[in-house]
């Protein structure tokens, strides 16, 4: 939140993976363990899942494997916008 980038652009969102009986499961990571965000990050995707129509069970899980690291995770858009390309 305080890059003002997305989930997406940054590469948090590991696996989303959406079953038969339209439950949604979204693996994902933060830039670090001790994220002061770690309690925000996770709602974005969360509420972007609850948004489209007929889905039923939101799951979020965190991982931290493998570690999340600019340098291979982020999109270059993103690197843009935050001066390190």
């Amino acid at each position: 939140p305080e890059l003002g980038l997305n989930t997406a652009d940054l590469r948090l969102i590991y696996v989303v993976a959406v079953h038969a009986q339209k439950d949604v499961q979204v693996l994902l990571n933060l830039p670090a363990p001790p994220c002061p965000y770690g309690d925000m990050i996770p709602m974005a995707p969360e509420m972007a899942c609850r948004s489209v129509k007929d889905i039923n069970l939101v799951r979020i899980n965190l991982t931290f494997t493998p570690p999340w690291n600019p340098d291979i995770h982020v999109s270059d858009e993103a690197k843009y916008q935050m001066g390190i390309l």
